[in-house]
Protein backbone atom coordinates (compact mmCIF):
# COMPACT_ATOMS: atom_id res chain seq x y z
CA UNK A 1 0.00 0.00 0.00
CA UNK A 2 1.27 3.16 -0.97
CA UNK A 3 0.00 6.36 1.27
CA UNK A 4 -0.54 9.68 0.28
CA UNK A 5 1.65 12.22 0.82
CA UNK A 6 1.25 15.24 2.65
CA UNK A 7 1.11 15.93 6.44
CA UNK A 8 -1.64 13.30 7.28
CA UNK A 9 0.37 10.42 6.15
CA UNK A 10 0.56 8.94 9.48
CA UNK A 11 -3.78 9.34 9.84
CA UNK A 12 -3.66 7.20 6.95
CA UNK A 13 -1.46 4.60 7.98
CA UNK A 14 -3.33 5.05 11.76
CA UNK A 15 -6.33 4.44 9.82
CA UNK A 16 -5.38 1.13 7.56
CA UNK A 17 -4.02 -0.28 11.63
CA UNK A 18 -7.33 0.09 13.20
CA UNK A 19 -9.27 -1.44 10.49
CA UNK A 20 -7.26 -4.54 10.36
CA UNK A 21 -7.60 -4.35 14.16
CA UNK A 22 -11.21 -3.72 14.19
CA UNK A 23 -11.70 -6.66 11.44
CA UNK A 24 -10.12 -9.15 13.88
CA UNK A 25 -6.25 -9.02 11.61
CA UNK A 26 -4.59 -8.68 14.94
CA UNK A 27 -6.34 -9.75 18.24
CA UNK A 28 -5.26 -8.67 21.63
CA UNK A 29 -1.86 -9.35 23.06
CA UNK A 30 -0.56 -9.41 19.64
CA UNK A 31 3.17 -7.57 19.06
CA UNK A 32 2.95 -5.17 15.32
CA UNK A 33 5.61 -5.43 12.91
CA UNK A 34 8.41 -3.15 13.89
CA UNK A 35 8.22 0.40 13.33
CA UNK A 36 11.07 0.10 10.55
CA UNK A 37 8.81 -2.91 9.22
CA UNK A 38 5.85 -0.91 8.81
CA UNK A 39 8.12 2.57 7.44
CA UNK A 40 8.90 -0.48 4.46
CA UNK A 41 5.35 -1.73 4.01
CA UNK A 42 3.78 1.85 3.89
CA UNK A 43 6.77 3.27 2.37
CA UNK A 44 6.80 6.10 4.51
CA UNK A 45 9.46 6.84 7.11
CA UNK A 46 10.05 5.73 10.94
CA UNK A 47 8.92 8.87 12.28
CA UNK A 48 5.97 9.12 10.33
CA UNK A 49 5.11 5.35 11.72
CA UNK A 50 5.62 6.77 14.91
CA UNK A 51 3.49 9.54 14.79
CA UNK A 52 0.65 6.49 13.50
CA UNK A 53 1.57 4.09 16.09
CA UNK A 54 1.87 7.13 19.47
CA UNK A 55 -2.41 8.37 17.56
CA UNK A 56 -3.07 4.43 17.90
CA UNK A 57 -1.58 4.54 21.77
CA UNK A 58 -4.03 7.53 22.84
CA UNK A 59 -7.19 5.81 21.48
CA UNK A 60 -6.21 2.76 23.86
CA UNK A 61 -5.30 0.23 21.12
CA UNK A 62 -1.67 0.29 21.42
CA UNK A 63 0.84 -0.14 23.80
CA UNK A 64 3.75 1.18 23.35
CA UNK A 65 6.54 -0.95 25.08
CA UNK A 66 9.82 1.28 24.90
CA UNK A 67 13.00 -1.24 23.49
CA UNK A 68 10.33 -3.90 23.31
CA UNK A 69 7.58 -3.13 20.85
CA UNK A 70 3.97 -2.40 20.20
CA UNK A 71 1.50 -4.32 21.25
CA UNK A 72 -2.25 -4.89 20.58
CA UNK A 73 -4.25 -3.84 23.66
CA UNK A 74 -7.75 -3.34 21.93
CA UNK A 75 -10.70 -4.19 20.97
CA UNK A 76 -10.61 -5.46 25.01
CA UNK A 77 -13.15 -5.23 27.37
CA UNK A 78 -14.44 -1.42 26.92
CA UNK A 79 -14.92 -2.23 23.27
CA UNK A 80 -16.14 -5.24 23.30
CA UNK A 81 -19.09 -5.02 25.85
CA UNK A 82 -20.38 -2.39 23.60
CA UNK A 83 -21.58 -5.29 20.91
CA UNK A 84 -24.52 -6.06 21.26
CA UNK A 85 -24.19 -7.27 17.55
CA UNK A 86 -21.44 -10.20 18.99
CA UNK A 87 -25.15 -12.22 19.18
CA UNK A 88 -23.70 -14.73 16.31
CA UNK A 89 -21.11 -15.06 18.56
CA UNK A 90 -22.90 -15.97 21.49
CA UNK A 91 -25.14 -18.29 19.59
CA UNK A 92 -22.19 -20.17 18.45
CA UNK A 93 -20.57 -20.60 22.15
CA UNK A 94 -24.28 -21.95 22.76
CA UNK A 95 -24.41 -23.92 19.55
CA UNK A 96 -27.21 -21.95 18.32
CA UNK A 97 -28.00 -21.60 14.99
CA UNK A 98 -27.91 -17.94 14.33
CA UNK A 99 -29.38 -15.32 11.78
CA UNK A 100 -29.61 -11.49 11.03
CA UNK A 101 -31.95 -10.42 8.73
CA UNK A 102 -31.74 -7.03 7.67
CA UNK A 103 -35.08 -5.57 7.40
CA UNK A 104 -34.60 -1.78 6.61
CA UNK A 105 -32.37 0.82 5.52
CA UNK A 106 -33.83 4.46 6.18
CA UNK A 107 -32.63 8.10 5.59
CA UNK A 108 -33.68 11.19 6.58
CA UNK A 109 -35.38 9.71 10.02
CA UNK A 110 -36.07 11.64 13.24
CA UNK A 111 -37.66 9.81 15.89
CA UNK A 112 -37.88 12.15 18.77
CA UNK A 113 -36.14 9.59 20.84
CA UNK A 114 -33.22 10.04 18.85
CA UNK A 115 -33.42 13.55 18.24
CA UNK A 116 -33.24 13.72 22.22
CA UNK A 117 -30.14 11.82 22.52
CA UNK A 118 -28.27 13.82 20.54
CA UNK A 119 -29.68 17.37 21.89
CA UNK A 120 -30.41 18.72 18.58
CA UNK A 121 -27.83 18.86 17.17
CA UNK A 122 -29.35 17.08 13.89
CA UNK A 123 -32.74 17.08 12.15
CA UNK A 124 -32.52 13.81 10.86
CA UNK A 125 -30.67 10.80 10.93
CA UNK A 126 -30.04 7.34 9.15
CA UNK A 127 -31.42 3.47 10.74
CA UNK A 128 -30.79 0.22 10.30
CA UNK A 129 -33.28 -2.12 11.23
CA UNK A 130 -32.64 -5.68 11.46
CA UNK A 131 -34.11 -9.06 13.42
CA UNK A 132 -32.30 -11.20 14.99
CA UNK A 133 -32.86 -15.42 15.49
CA UNK A 134 -31.59 -17.97 17.06
CA UNK A 135 -32.84 -21.76 15.92
CA UNK A 136 -35.06 -20.14 13.71
CA UNK A 137 -36.47 -18.23 16.06
CA UNK A 138 -37.05 -14.59 16.40
CA UNK A 139 -35.11 -13.15 20.07
CA UNK A 140 -33.68 -9.64 19.43
CA UNK A 141 -34.84 -6.32 16.87
CA UNK A 142 -32.34 -4.37 16.54
CA UNK A 143 -32.70 -0.55 15.98
CA UNK A 144 -29.59 1.64 14.78
CA UNK A 145 -29.65 5.23 14.06
CA UNK A 146 -26.24 7.15 12.95
CA UNK A 147 -26.01 10.78 12.36
CA UNK A 148 -26.41 12.38 8.60
CA UNK A 149 -22.18 12.63 8.45
CA UNK A 150 -22.47 8.72 8.41
CA UNK A 151 -24.96 7.80 6.62
CA UNK A 152 -22.52 5.39 3.89
CA UNK A 153 -22.07 3.17 7.13
CA UNK A 154 -25.92 2.26 6.69
CA UNK A 155 -25.62 1.49 2.80
CA UNK A 156 -21.94 -0.70 3.45
CA UNK A 157 -23.19 -2.72 6.29
CA UNK A 158 -23.37 -6.31 5.37
CA UNK A 159 -24.25 -8.73 8.44
CA UNK A 160 -20.60 -10.26 8.01
CA UNK A 161 -19.41 -7.33 9.79
CA UNK A 162 -20.09 -5.52 13.05
CA UNK A 163 -21.62 -2.32 12.62
CA UNK A 164 -19.27 -1.12 15.35
CA UNK A 165 -16.64 -1.95 12.92
CA UNK A 166 -17.65 -0.32 10.19
CA UNK A 167 -17.96 2.56 12.21
CA UNK A 168 -14.69 2.88 13.64
CA UNK A 169 -13.33 2.82 10.29
CA UNK A 170 -15.96 5.12 9.16
CA UNK A 171 -15.19 8.04 11.74
CA UNK A 172 -11.54 7.24 12.06
CA UNK A 173 -11.77 6.99 15.81
CA UNK A 174 -12.83 3.98 18.09
CA UNK A 175 -15.82 3.80 20.01
CA UNK A 176 -14.79 3.51 23.06
CA UNK A 177 -17.82 4.73 26.11
CA UNK A 178 -21.21 4.00 25.80
CA UNK A 179 -24.29 4.07 27.72
CA UNK A 180 -26.72 1.96 28.28
CA UNK A 181 -30.54 1.51 29.83
CA UNK A 182 -32.59 -1.57 30.49
CA UNK A 183 -36.15 -2.09 30.69
CA UNK A 184 -38.52 -4.37 30.96
CA UNK A 185 -41.65 -3.18 29.05
CA UNK A 186 -44.13 -4.49 27.46
CA UNK A 187 -44.10 -5.36 23.58
CA UNK A 188 -45.98 -3.01 21.63
CA UNK A 189 -47.94 -4.30 18.27
CA UNK A 190 -44.90 -3.47 16.11
CA UNK A 191 -42.59 -5.71 18.06
CA UNK A 192 -44.48 -8.55 19.12
CA UNK A 193 -45.29 -9.07 15.11
CA UNK A 194 -41.54 -9.12 14.42
CA UNK A 195 -40.55 -11.27 17.42
CA UNK A 196 -43.49 -13.47 17.35
CA UNK A 197 -45.35 -13.05 20.67
CA UNK A 198 -48.19 -11.82 21.76
CA UNK A 199 -48.99 -8.23 22.33
CA UNK A 200 -47.82 -6.80 25.88
CA UNK A 201 -45.68 -9.76 26.13
CA UNK A 202 -42.83 -8.47 28.58
CA UNK A 203 -39.45 -7.91 26.46
CA UNK A 204 -36.43 -6.83 27.46
CA UNK A 205 -35.19 -3.04 26.36
CA UNK A 206 -31.68 -1.50 25.56
CA UNK A 207 -31.42 1.76 24.87
CA UNK A 208 -27.20 2.61 24.24
CA UNK A 209 -25.45 5.90 23.02
CA UNK A 210 -21.82 5.08 21.75
CA UNK A 211 -19.75 7.78 21.84
CA UNK A 212 -15.83 7.76 20.33
CA UNK A 213 -12.77 7.86 22.85
CA UNK A 214 -13.39 11.78 22.63
CA UNK A 215 -16.84 12.05 23.52
CA UNK A 216 -18.56 12.34 19.98
CA UNK A 217 -22.34 10.63 20.02
CA UNK A 218 -21.74 8.69 16.80
CA UNK A 219 -24.39 5.79 17.55
CA UNK A 220 -27.94 5.32 19.02
CA UNK A 221 -29.42 1.65 19.36
CA UNK A 222 -32.80 0.58 20.78
CA UNK A 223 -32.96 -3.35 20.83
CA UNK A 224 -36.39 -5.64 22.06
CA UNK A 225 -35.13 -9.05 23.14
CA UNK A 226 -37.99 -11.32 24.01
CA UNK A 227 -38.55 -12.27 28.09
CA UNK A 228 -36.74 -15.29 28.96
CA UNK A 229 -34.98 -15.79 25.73
CA UNK A 230 -32.01 -13.87 26.88
CA UNK A 231 -29.87 -13.22 29.69
CA UNK A 232 -28.21 -10.17 30.51
CA UNK A 233 -24.67 -10.73 32.77
CA UNK A 234 -22.41 -8.00 34.07
CA UNK A 235 -19.11 -8.99 34.00
CA UNK A 236 -16.24 -6.38 36.02
CA UNK A 237 -12.69 -6.44 34.61
CA UNK A 238 -10.78 -3.94 37.04
CA UNK A 239 -12.24 -0.60 36.20
CA UNK A 240 -14.05 -2.04 33.29
CA UNK A 241 -17.65 -3.50 33.53
CA UNK A 242 -19.16 -5.27 30.59
CA UNK A 243 -22.89 -6.48 29.71
CA UNK A 244 -22.81 -9.84 28.62
CA UNK A 245 -26.45 -10.82 26.74
CA UNK A 246 -26.63 -14.91 26.12
CA UNK A 247 -29.41 -16.34 24.49
CA UNK A 248 -31.08 -19.08 26.71
CA UNK A 249 -33.61 -21.73 24.43
CA UNK A 250 -34.07 -23.92 27.45
CA UNK A 251 -35.94 -21.30 29.37
CA UNK A 252 -37.94 -19.56 26.28
CA UNK A 253 -41.89 -19.06 27.53
CA UNK A 254 -45.14 -19.73 26.13
CA UNK A 255 -45.43 -16.14 25.06
CA UNK A 256 -45.62 -16.78 21.31
CA UNK A 257 -48.42 -15.12 19.53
Amino acid sequence: MRVRSGTLRYGAIADRIREQIAAGGYCTGDVLPSQSALAEQFQTTVTTVRQALRVLHDEGLVELRHGVGSFVTGLHDRHRGLQLASFPRTGSSARLRTETEVLERLHGVAPVEVLRVFSGRYAEFSALKRLRRANGRPVMFQESYLPPAYADVVDAYTIDRPLYSLLSVRVHRVISSAEEQLDAVPAGPEVAGLLKIAENCPCLRSARVSRTVDGEAVLYDIAYMVGGAVRVALQRNGRYAELEYTVCPEEWGDGEA
